[in-house]
């Protein structure tokens, strides 16, 4: 009893350091641009309540309806809320946006994860108790639902309501986007909230390791350092029927494991002394996404780097 009271007691400082890490870090350095530092995000962000029992989202493959059980275990990206990522510390959003029928907006990752409104809430809740922290956010209408629902004309459009829906939410919480936004900009107008207009944003799009890591590698060095950056560093299981059915990772038997988080951990097993390699080689990370965040010390690997830039 007293080891639980111990380990809950550490687990509850950290949060509490991380919950509000940029006003820790930058109170006494509000000049400095947000691109110029490391800010710790998820990757399709809003896939946490992904379940075998999910709706299949619009404009998926209508097989999807006959093999649930098996798109979520490799759709579900994140097993952390919006309100516990940011309580650990992630400040950048990927969220993936579409449309049903009645008009609703939806998170989506071949199945339906929840509705836009209520994640938004969830934010807004954080910002609430946190006014001094800053929060990024991108969006994209989902790649099933914008290719076999949209035309080019009515893409534009729906992205527009997207882009409606969430400047309607946060008012006068967000602030209109630039590249080169400090500190100051957000705590002297009493803003936390930007949409990423454009940023620079390096998917490997590659189901090997060694892959991810040489396209990374030539990435980083083609950074222009006025834009913001996003390092994704995700394993993208190839499109193979034999990926997903692979005994390796087709039936996971614990909790808190799903087929894409068994595919990924070899990542994970060497992402962090790759991110460590980079900064301590000179090259300037920005903003860095995951899959499973939680399933290793990256948030404590990046946010100590802040402390050295």
């Amino acid at each position: 009893m007293i080891f639980v009271g111990l380990v809950s007691a550490s687990q509850s400082a950290w949060c509490a350091q991380t919950a509000d890490w940029m006003n820790e870090l930058y109170e006494t350095r509000s000049g400095v641009r947000l691109n110029e530092i490391v800010i710790p995000g998820t990757h399709n962000s809003g896939t946490y309540q992904i379940s075998p029992y999910s709706e299949v989202g619009p404009g998926s493959n209508v097989l999807y309806h006959v093999v649930r059980p098996l798109v979520a275990s490799w759709a579900k990206t994140q097993y952390r809320s919006f309100r516990e990522q940011l309580t650990l510390g992630i400040r950048f959003f990927d969220l993936r946006v579409a449309f049903d029928s009645s008009g609703q907006a939806l998170i989506t990752h071949g199945l339906v994860s929840m509705g836009l409104q209520p994640a938004l809430n969830e934010i807004s809740s954080f910002i609430l108790q946190h006014p001094k922290e800053v929060i990024l956010i991108a969006y994209e209408l989902s790649f099933d639902y914008q290719a076999n629902r949209l035309t080019p004309d009515q893409r534009v459009k729906k992205k527009q309501e997207v882009q409606q829906l969430l400047n309607d939410h946060f008012g006068e919480a967000m602030i209109s986007f630039s590249s080169q936004r400090r500190f100051s900009d957000f705590w002297g107008a009493g803003k936390s909230v930007m949409l990423l207009e454009e940023y620079q944003n390096f998917w490997p799009n590659q189901d090997r390791v060694e892959a991810v890591k040489a396209y990374l590698d030539q990435s980083l060095q083609s950074q222009n350092l006025d834009l913001f950056r996003n390092v994704q560093l995700i394993l993208t299981p190839s499109s193979n029927l034999s990926t997903f059915l692979d005994f390796r990772y087709a039936f996971p038997f614990y909790p808190g494991q799903n087929s894409l988080s068994l595919f990924s951990q070899s990542l994970r097993d060497q992402m962090l002394s790759w991110i460590r390699g980079w900064h301590d080689s000179g090259s300037r990370l920005n903003i860095v996404t995951a899959d499973f965040f939680d399933q290793c010390p990256l948030i404590s690997t990046l946010l100590d780097m802040n402390g050295s830039i």
